[in-house]
């Protein structure tokens, strides 16, 4: 699997200045870090994803394993590295986000309930949200910008972010949870690419190193998954 220090290496190297850039850069570190999956992304409710404070709250709208449309899934939180970290500026996802959102405040976006990510071309005087197919492609010529082997796809971000995650101290129940996995054989089966390569109830239990690396701090400190009884109903309302 690749190492997603390649991207914040790129990220650090080439500080976005346009909104393009600024684009990919929220979109490749936010896959890394919440490893979520394209569609994933695409199906963040627009009216759950708030920056509020130094914290990202989101849930997704109808996520692979329930693609009930009214469905959403239990409140989440990313937090933002501090402004005086070494890699607040090219590493954090919440920043980056944030950025990016800045930058696209004054267009007009299109009134639909899913999608925080915008094509840039206007259609009837209004921004549309971006899907799957062309998310994944916006991580895919990040990761190939970076150096990482055209092997792999942007949906393989989601096993290199969890991954990376474990290599680097992360609490394995945190990244299972944020990565919505149904159980610890699902993720050791089809994700796990972690040089622990095998995550069990003993060496998960034992994992209580500090994360040391950017994308695992932001995640992990905010990693347990706040659930009360509005992010249970079906409307999140």
């Amino acid at each position: 699997m690749w190492d997603p220090n390649l991207v914040l290496d790129y990220w650090r190297a080439h500080p976005p200045s346009t909104v393009v850039a600024k684009r990919a850069r929220a979109v490749s570190l936010a896959m890394l870090a919440i490893y979520c999956r394209p569609s994933d992304l695409a199906r963040f409710s627009v009216a759950h994803t708030v920056i509020e404070g130094d914290t990202l709250r989101y849930r997704i709208r109808g996520p692979k394993e329930r693609r009930n449309a009214g469905y959403l899934t239990p409140v989440q939180r990313l937090e933002m590295l501090p402004a005086d970290s070494a890699e607040a500026e090219f590493a954090c996802p919440v920043r980056a986000l944030l950025s990016y959102w800045d930058s696209i405040s004054d267009l007009e976006k299109a009134d639909d309930p899913r999608g925080v990510i915008y094509s840039l071309s206007r259609k009837d005087g209004t921004i549309t949200p971006l899907g799957a197919e062309r998310l994944s492609k916006i991580m895919s010529e990040v990761m190939h910008a970076a150096g990482v082997s055209t092997v792999f796809t942007g949906g393989s971000a989601r096993s290199a972010g969890s991954s990376h995650a474990l290599d680097h101290g992360a609490d394995f129940n945190h990244v299972l949870r944020r990565g919505r996995w149904s159980s610890r054989w699902v993720f050791n089966k089809f994700y796990n690419r972690a040089r622990i390569s095998m995550v069990d109830a003993r060496s998960a239990a034992a994992a209580t190193c500090r994360p040391n690396s950017a994308l695992v701090r932001a995640a992990d400190a905010s990693g347990a998954i706040r659930q009360d009884a509005s992010s249970r109903t079906s409307d999140g309302e």
